[in-house]
């Protein structure tokens, strides 16, 4: 039974915001007044329930009424979400229905309108419904621009799958228990953990003043009573501006890989064309054959040019290019390391290479410096060896 209709004159009417004076002109007035349902436009008529609430029922049950199957407890909950955001200098539209240019397709049990223009259509939902039932009804809430809560009291497997909470009433007072998240301490603060239980007040203010949104994640642990529930794609109500901090986060996080990634990249294109000039060098004073690559080393068959990746080093070659020579009694040797990388060098591998007298290759001036100073050299120390021609590549 509806807790709205539409009155003589077509203006709607709130059984739950009706003051006083205008209830008694439509409640037991003979001739009765001429009420209409909002949702099917059948006959309507005003009633007080034996606790005092005031609705509407159908003069005779209508089949295809949205309203149909609505219990006490659904009528209720709408009044008190319904007071709690007038309570809350806001706007509360019982089961509304979409405004001109809208797309429509929902009709909102309580529809919270924020004094800015912000609209959050609270749903209570006390029905079996599917995730995909659900996510399909909030993603028409959502082409209209409004956002949507599912609220329940009960244990309904949709909590945390979709936009919602749980709620229940401790010594009169709405409490929201599930569905909440916040941001895990600095060791896992990329992940969102379960938020402690606030009043219903608390998030409703949050959500229609734009400090509570949504966040996603994968894989969403909480403890509940006695046991451990896990939601795989959890949907969670989270703060604004703590979701705001974690996208930043990510995305810095992104570029770095990013950038990382970029560096690499050119790393290796500067490795594998300083190698094709450090291995010239090579041919000129180590004997035929006896050239090995890598890490492990294998011998080099002659073929030019050279894949970086059969010489690449290891954290022995602070990540350079490995170059290795044989001598006649069959003695491997490090000869030498292709643009090794800064951080990946000490001044321990620096005087392990000079006792060695182990080249170190690099393609540039500034390169030769940086990695100086890494191994305790100076530049001048670094063999410097660029392509002639700039652009030029081995092919």
């Amino acid at each position: 039974m509806p807790l709205t209709a539409t009155g003589p004159d077509g203006h709607d009417l709130d059984a739950t915001d009706c003051p006083d004076s205008e209830w008694a002109e439509i409640h037991r007035r003979r001739p009765r007044v001429d009420l209409h349902c909002r949702g099917c436009g059948a006959p309507m008529h005003a009633k007080v329930s034996s606790a005092g609430s005031r609705f509407f029922a159908h003069d005779a049950l209508n089949p295809i009424c949205p309203s149909l199957g609505e219990t006490p407890q659904h009528r209720e909950l709408k009044r008190r979400i319904a007071s709690i955001v007038r309570e809350l200098g806001c706007h509360a539209e019982i089961e509304a229905i979409p405004s001109t240019g809208d797309h429509g397709g929902w009709r909102a049990d309580v529809l919270g309108i924020s004094p800015d223009g912000r609209r959050v259509a609270f749903e209570i939902q006390l029905a079996p419904m599917t995730i995909d039932e659900g996510a399909q009804r909030t993603a028409r809430y959502e082409r209209d621009g409004v956002q949507c809560v599912w609220i329940t009291p009960r244990p309904a497997h949709w909590v945390c799958s979709l936009p919602s909470c749980r709620i229940t009433d401790e010594n009169g007072r709405l409490i929201v228990d599930r569905g909440l998240g916040r941001l895990g301490p600095p060791e896992s603060s990329d992940r969102w953990l379960p938020a402690s239980p606030t009043t219903f007040e608390v998030v409703a203010l949050g959500l229609l003043r734009g400090r509570i949104t949504t966040a996603s994640q994968v894989g969403f642990v909480e403890t509940i009573g006695d046991h451990v529930a896990y939601t795989p794609n959890a949907t969670l109500l989270v703060p604004t501006d703590e979701a705001a901090a974690l996208k930043r986060a990510h995305g810095a996080q992104a570029r770095r890989q990013s950038e990382h990634a970029a560096n690499l990249t050119a790393l290796y294109q500067r490795q594998e064309r300083v190698l094709q000039l450090a291995i010239e060098d090579a041919v000129l004073v180590l004997e035929p054959g006896c050239i090995w690559l890598g890490v492990p080393p294998a011998a080099w068959d002659g073929a030019m040019p050279i894949e970086r990746t059969l010489a690449r080093g290891s954290d022995a070659t602070g990540g350079g290019a490995a170059i290795w020579g044989t001598d006649r009694d069959g003695a491997r040797s490090l000869w030498a390391v292709v643009c090794p990388v800064a951080t990946k060098t000490t001044t321990s591998l620096g005087r392990s290479w000079k006792r060695r007298r182990v080249r170190v290759y690099t393609e540039t001036r500034k390169e030769a410096e940086r990695l100086a100073a890494a191994l305790g050299w100076k530049a001048d120390d670094l063999v410097i060896r660029a392509l002639e021609f700039s652009g030029a590549t081995y092919s």
